[in-house]
């Protein structure tokens, strides 16, 4: 077995931030006041809310975070909010894991969480939206990101990425940075010579040739130019690297230690105890297109069955799931009628007690009729918000491969304009029950644009599994969320 050798070399670096639209990081203080994770816990924890800084309207403290088994944001901010419970900025241990105050404090910190994500890029396009339609503060109120995303972000690129043609169009509202007081951690780009045999004398040389080459000043400055920071010291940090973009150059002021690795899977295994608790309804298109071939002998049905099978043993026993398939003239007892469009094969309740059940009633199912997209949606929709928890991340997962087809004779455009409209109203503002709708386009022939409207209408996101044989890495990324 090959190895990679030890001590890579970064050749460029970003600091972990916390981003937060300007106004509300100036109700608490900023940039004057250093502002750290205590004081997120303490408006987390805070009855009031925002209220309790002069702003009512912006509701409660949000927070977005991805998954620190997915995302490297996630993991450094994890790692972070554990230094800060215990006041080190190094040496951290799995005995200061398992203190009672670290515990609490990292369980409160989880407790503002919206819902997790494998990758920041879902917060960020989801705020950009909210801010073309003058509702970023009702979206989120601060994610954990790096501080590469805050001058992308700023610049009107939220994603990074600019395709051809697209013209960047700067936020209403700016992001700036919150480089915590008790200190971050840097993501870093390490150049590494692989450790194997077949890497020649004359191979590795050439390979420290072209990392001096690298490291040249010259050269460290062009990293600049993408938003992140010269792993040489000797170059200065600077544009765009300055104030007017929401970060600051001079900070952060204490880089913290990344821990070893029995530490490191330790505070995943805390984190997946701490995390938030989710409520979630999946919800499974059943319609006679699922029964298509996919390969290897098997239906789209088949592979999205074992993939929601396989996805149950990422929630932890305390999360609450729940069941429905759809496809139209089925009743409530799976029995073909006709008016109805879906079935509750499991009513959303706590997994640890109906994992089984789930697997099986997922097993039972065969293709049937119609789409009733826009149906269900909204009916899914709406029995989450009626049972809507505020201490939990309240959520559905949809899969379809499909277009709306409800036998409705309306206009298809009139319906599908409705149906966001109404998601949208209930997912923003300061009374907000927000439940979103991660949504999963199912082979070639899905509606893909029209579920991507209805993932962002609930500041959800879509995820694409036009090729079926990649629907159980799919499942994966969707659950990240929870």
């Amino acid at each position: 077995m090959g190895h990679v050798a030890a001590g890579g070399e970064p050749f460029m670096l970003t600091p972990l931030v916390i981003a937060m639209p300007e106004p509300m990081a100036e109700a608490l203080g900023y940039p004057e006041t250093p502002i750290g994770f205590a004081d997120l816990v303490a408006l987390s924890k805070n009855e009031e809310g925002w209220a309790a800084y002069g702003h009512p309207e912006w509701g409660p403290f949000r927070l977005g975070k991805t998954n620190p088994n997915f995302s490297t944001s996630g993991l450094n901010f994890t790692i972070a909010q554990y230094y800060a419970a215990t006041g080190k900025t190094s040496g951290l241990t799995i005995e200061d894991l398992e203190r009672a105050d670290a515990q609490q404090f990292a369980t409160d910190v989880e407790s503002a969480v919206v819902h997790y994500g494998d990758t920041t890029l879902t917060f960020l396009n989801n705020w950009y939206r909210a801010d073309a339609r003058d509702t970023a503060l009702g979206y989120v109120s601060a994610v954990a990101v790096e501080e590469k995303s805050i001058i992308d972000y700023n610049s009107g690129n939220p994603d990074g990425i600019l395709s051809d043609g697209e013209e960047p169009k700067p936020p209403r509202v700016p992001l700036v940075a919150i480089y915590p007081k008790e200190g971050t951690l840097f993501s870093d780009n390490p150049f590494f010579v692989i450790g194997e045999d077949w890497v020649t004398a004359e191979q590795r040389a050439a390979a420290e040739v072209f990392l001096a080459y690298i490291q040249r000043p010259e050269n460290q400055q062009k990293v600049l130019q993408f938003g992140f920071r010269p792993a040489n010291p000797s170059v200065e940090v600077g544009a765009p690297i300055v104030a007017a973009n929401g970060v600051d150059p001079d900070q952060p002021q204490a880089e913290l230690e990344v821990p070893d690795g029995p530490v490191l899977t330790a505070v995943l295994d805390a984190w997946a105890e701490q995390r938030k608790t989710a409520r979630v309804l999946v919800v499974l298109d059943v319609s006679g297109s699922m029964g298509e071939d996919a390969g290897n002998g098997q239906t789209k049905l088949d592979l999205a069955k074992q993939a929601a099978q396989s996805s149950l043993d990422q929630f932890k026993d305390d999360d609450e799931v729940g069941l429905w398939v759809f496809t139209t003239d089925i009743d409530q007892n799976g029995e073909i009628t006709g008016d109805d469009f879906f079935t509750e094969l499991v009513p959303v309740s706590r997994i640890g007690d109906n994992r089984e059940s789930l697997r099986r009633q997922i097993d039972a199912y065969f293709p049937l009729n119609g789409t009733p997209l826009y149906d269900v949606t909204a009916a899914a929709h709406q029995a989450m918000k009626d049972t809507y928890d505020p201490s939990m991340i309240n959520a559905v997962v949809m899969l379809t491969d499909g277009v709306n087809d409800d036998g409705d004779t309306g206009d298809d455009a009139d319906q599908l304009s409705s149906l966001v409209s109404s998601l949208r109203s209930g997912s923003e503002g300061s009374t907000a029950q927000p439940v979103r709708v991660f949504t999963i386009s199912y082979g070639a022939d899905a509606d893909t644009p029209t579920l991507k409207r209805i993932a962002e209408a609930t500041n959800a996101a879509l995820y694409d599994a036009s090729d079926p044989q990649t629907i159980e890495q799919v499942f994966t990324n969707v659950v990240s969320n929870f």
